[in-house]
């Protein structure tokens, strides 16, 4: 079954009989070209699955791969303008190159070497002249520094990078004056320092760093400093963004287009100069497609002729996956299927043991809600017992209620109630009252009741 496009309205259309899933169907049809693979980017097609597969695909390597980020901020000092909270939220966001499959879930537990990457953040900012004599007096952290007269550092972030000297060019031109005058002036992402601990040095003989060295995290003005210990953990999407190892995670289905024989050479010269992605072509005078995968269904070809149909395949999608760098996209795009297939045997073991704790939980609350109702009986058969009327029953409760007012009200001034005359003829009057009314009461009781044929 394929969705035809026409120019105002969408329609579907049937192409083949419409089945029902079955496992043989899918192991004949299904199939999984690669189109485009690097090391950041996958471009594959998905053939004879259908759209809910797909969509759990993408909803996995959005959120339930897991990888290492920094969670956990220990700030020394810092004196910049930006706020520590917000500082520590930026930090979270670099992505670390590390592989997660190398450590174990934190969950709450002390930090270890199997659990926790620790990162420091040592930065201070000062006038150049300055920093020339503290160069001189330790060499070593010449390398640290991502600001100086050559740029040496900006050839060391991009130096691999073939476009190189455009962005050298572009950095040089986007210095301010501070950056000419300071030391330090731009806290990078290449500032970050890791900090092994017990045999992680075995673990990872690569070295852990983040992706990109040239992430901004903060701007320093002069005599200010960022001093920071950053620990790392393993996570997933579900809980945070920063633990997602995708940028995107899309699919869309194949375009599919049929060219019909009633149109005119006029309009076949007009749709292939039209066609914005230039999905047609012209051979042996006849108008042909040349690329269906790159039309985006913008109908512009529909407005000029009636006689080319757009139609979408539901059972061919294109799978794309960009990575943040982490992990490969062929890496991200295994990974989701393990998770996706140790989803299926999860829910196939609950099938088989069955569920019989939720049916055991509804008996016990049904006879909880069976045990409420004789209580609200009882307390009807003791009223009729004491054959009051309505209005005699509500006089009791109100003067019931008085009685709970005035001993609310004064709880801790009886010395100042004896001592006005006033109040202690008050309370013999209320006193007085309720003695009456008490004895009204048990005069009604005493009366004998009237039978029917009385009334």
């Amino acid at each position: 079954m394929s969705i035809e496009f026409k120019n105002e309205y969408v329609s579907n259309v049937m192409d083949y009989d419409d089945e029902f899933f079955s496992i043989e169907n899918f192991q004949k049809n299904f199939k999984v070209r690669i189109i485009e693979m690097s090391e950041d980017k996958l471009t594959t097609d998905l053939i004879g699955i259908d759209a809910s597969i797909a969509n759990a695909l993408r909803r996995i390597l959005l959120s339930e791969i897991p990888t290492v980020a920094i969670e956990y901020v220990k700030i020394k000092n810092n004196t910049s303008v930006i706020q520590d909270e917000i500082l520590a939220h930026r930090l979270g966001l670099i992505p670390i190159k590390v592989d997660p499959r190398k450590l174990e879930f934190r969950d709450g537990k002390e930090a270890t070497e199997n659990n926790t990457i620790i990162f420091n953040l040592d930065v201070k900012c000062i006038d150049k002249k300055d920093a020339e004599n503290e160069i001189q007096k330790n060499r070593k952290k010449i390398e640290d520094y991502h600001v100086d007269d050559n740029y040496k550092s900006e050839k060391k972030l991009f130096k691999n990078d073939p476009r190189y000297p455009k962005l050298l060019q572009a950095m040089q031109q986007s210095l301010t004056e501070r950056d000419k005058t300071l030391f330090n002036h731009r806290v990078l992402s290449c500032d970050l320092k890791w900090k092994p601990f017990g045999n992680q040095q075995e673990i990872f003989p690569e070295g852990i760093k983040p992706v990109h060295n040239d992430i901004l995290i903060a701007k320093l003005a002069k005599n200010q400093e960022i001093s920071l210990e950053m620990e790392c953990v393993k996570g997933i999407g579900k809980t945070h963004a920063k633990w997602s190892p995708v940028c995107t995670a899309f699919y869309r289905m194949m375009p599919k287009i049929k060219i019909e024989s009633t149109i005119t050479e006029k309009e076949e010269k007009e749709i292939y100069e039209k066609c914005p992605k230039k999905v047609f072509d012209i051979e042996d005078s006849h108008l042909k497609v040349k690329n269906s995968r790159d039309c985006t269904m913008c109908r512009e070809c529909l407005r000029i002729s009636n006689s080319i149909k757009l139609f979408k395949d539901r059972n061919h999608f294109i799978f794309e996956i960009e990575s943040t760098g982490i992990l490969s996209a062929q890496d991200l795009f295994v990974e989701a299927l393990h998770v996706f297939s140790q989803k299926c045997q999860n829910i196939l073991a609950i099938l088989e043991s069955g569920k019989k704790q939720p049916q055991k939980t509804q008996k016990k609350q049904q006879t909880k809600k069976f045990t409420k109702q004789p209580q609200k009986m009882d307390i009807d058969n003791q009223l009729d017992n004491q054959s009051l009327s309505k209005k005699q029953f509500q006089k009791s409760q109100q003067n019931k209620n008085q009685q709970m007012i005035i001993e609310q009200e004064s709880p801790n001034e009886d010395d100042q109630i004896l001592s006005d005359p006033q109040n202690i003829q008050d309370i013999d009057n209320q006193q007085e009252e309720k003695q009456e009314e008490k004895q009204e009461e048990k005069e009604i009781k005493k009366k004998p009741k009237k039978s029917k044929k009385q009334k």
